[in-house]
């Protein structure tokens, strides 16, 4: 049995299973109530070192979460900006959730909401 995450099964049409939120890592620590202590609960073991007398490690979970900027260095910053107006709107959302199973976080992040171009601060 090979595990494979969810966008990967969606955008290759395979069949998948959905688990329960507390359990496949959609959501952030910060989203999912009680996530901190949830998450710091379980780990795995995963190998460090192969051998006769393999030793392993304890891995704790997170969720992957994926980000967008437009560079200090783009050579058209309108175009960049425009694009991630684009990727913010219901039809960018539309195509990463659901046509490449990447689901946005429920509240986007912004490290630096200063730094916002105008035409970005309203998403």
């Amino acid at each position: 049995m090979k595990f494979r995450n969810r966008s990967l099964a969606i955008q290759h049409g395979f069949n998948f299973i959905e688990f329960d939120e507390r359990v496949n890592l959609f959501e952030t620590r910060a989203e999912l109530p009680g996530g901190r202590d949830f998450y710091e609960q379980d780990s795995i073991e995963i190998i460090k070192e192969a051998g006769p007398s393999s030793t392993y490690q304890a891995k704790k979970a997170e969720s992957i979460v994926y980000g967008i900027s437009v560079s200090s260095h783009a050579k058209n910053k309108d175009l960049a900006e425009e694009f991630v107006e684009l990727f913010l709107s219901d039809t960018g959302r539309n195509a990463m959730e659901v046509k490449n199973g990447q689901p946005f976080l429920k509240v986007l992040l912004c490290d630096y909401p200063e730094n916002l171009p105008p035409r970005l601060k309203e998403e």
